[in-house]
C-alpha cells in the first residue's frame, strides 16, 4: 500500500502523487473501501481509484539512486533462455 506523498507510475496517465488515502463508498457494493487519491505532476485533474484495485498499472517510481543501482547491475543480469 502506497502512503500519502508517495510518488507513483499510474497508467496512462503518468507520474502522480497521492495526495489522501481515504474509506469511500463503492457504488453497487455494501460498505466502503479505502481509495487512493491521486493528482497527476503534469495534468489537472484529480484521480481516484481503489487502493485494491488492478485495472491500471501502478508501480512507486525509483529514486534517482535506485535508477542509478539498477543500471550498474545490467552488465551482471544473464538472459533466460
Amino acid at each position: 500500500m502506497y502512503q500519502v506523498g508517495d510518488l507513483v507510475f499510474y497508467g496512462g496517465t503518468g507520474v502522480c502523487e497521492v495526495a489522501d488515502i481515504a474509506m469511500r463508498k463503492v457504488p453497487g457494493a455494501s460498505g466502503e473501501q479505502p481509495y487512493y487519491t491521486m493528482k497527476p505532476l503534469y495534468q489537472e485533474c484529480v484521480i481516484r481509484t481503489p487502493v485494491n484495485g488492478n485495472k491500471v498499472f501502478m508501480r512507486p517510481i525509483l529514486t534517482k539512486k535506485e535508477a542509478e543501482e539498477l543500471v550498474d547491475s545490467i552488465p551482471t543480469v544473464q538472459a533466460k533462455a
